[in-house]
């Protein structure tokens, strides 16, 4: 049950990095493959090294966004919140 569900949300997460790398620039695709990123980065059945590329990549992501709307301030909690479990303080 475990195998399948990690197949499903990686085949999920292909899925939604396909769309966004097809349209790099549309906020709404941008702003669910980080969603999805940083959901993905709470599993707690794959390993941590997993948690933590998906983890860097909702922050990249996340990031990319906030410079097209910086005034979003759920984001950017959200973002300080992932940073603080990065333990990466100097941002």
């Amino acid at each position: 049950a475990v195998n399948r569900l990690d197949s499903q949300y990686m085949q999920q997460n292909h899925a939604l990095e396909k769309k966004y790398l097809a349209n790099p620039n549309d906020e709404k695709c941008l702003l669910k493959y980080a969603f999805q990123c940083k959901s993905f980065s709470r599993l707690v059945f794959i390993d941590d090294e997993r948690r933590q590329k998906m983890r860097n990549k909702a922050i990249e992501l996340f990031e990319k966004y906030l410079k097209q709307k910086p005034k979003d301030q759920q984001v950017a909690v959200l973002l300080a919140k992932l940073y603080d479990i990065r333990k990466d303080y100097e941002r």
